[in-house]
């Protein structure tokens, strides 16, 4: 499994998240400068919406973690906040929420998001997963080369599968795309998102 001091130890889940971030920010410095306005596989999203929806998560981790409220955050994150350096803004907005739940005492925070008081291990897990599917959104919306890391993808599934009934209520990612059972795991693991890889 993925881990930062070479013992074999499994990484945490602030420690996958960032990992997540890292190759997130990856594909978003190969975006070309016409590919800004190209669609995604979210269909609601072109390629700048979709950096500046996993940017909004990020600031929200970061404004959350330093103790304001998300009536307090309000609607102060809407609207695009990618500016002239998309680039920039989208690196800063992960090095703070990496920051946030890298603090001590972070997953056993309780973090007061807008449909319920929820942990730290909780909110990392969800941001993790939100960040590695949308990373790969960014990298097939734009032409790069899609495959994830496998340690990654087995801990994300890992993570996802329980909420299968959670997600396909929550309408958050589309509908689940039928794989066969022997799929790779990169590929089941998009498709209960919604993906076909």
């Amino acid at each position: 499994m993925t881990n930062d001091d070479n013992t074999g130890r499994p990484a945490t889940l602030s420690e996958l998240h960032c990992e997540a971030q890292d190759l997130a920010l990856s594909y978003v410095e190969q975006i070309g400068d016409d590919q800004w306005g190209a669609s995604t596989p979210c269909s609601e999203w072109n390629v700048r919406t979709l950096v500046n929806h996993i940017t909004a998560g990020n600031l929200w981790v970061a404004a959350l973690a330093a103790g304001e409220t998300a009536d307090d955050v309000g609607t102060s994150l809407d609207g695009d906040l990618l500016g002239d350096d998309p680039v920039g803004s989208f690196r800063t907005s992960m090095e703070t929420a990496c920051r946030a739940f890298d603090e001590p005492g972070a997953m056993e925070r309780i973090f007061p998001l807008s449909f319920g008081d929820v942990p730290g291990s909780l909110y990392v897990s969800q941001r993790f997963v939100d960040v590695l599917i949308h990373a790969w959104d960014v990298a097939e919306a734009t032409g790069q080369t899609a495959d994830l890391d496998n340690d990654l993808v087995h801990r994300c599934y890992d993570v996802v599968e329980p909420w299968r009934g959670t997600i396909r209520e929550s309408e958050a990612f589309g509908a689940e795309v039928p794989v066969e059972d022997d799929a790779a795991t990169q590929v089941q693991l998009l498709a209960l998102l919604g993906r076909r890889a």
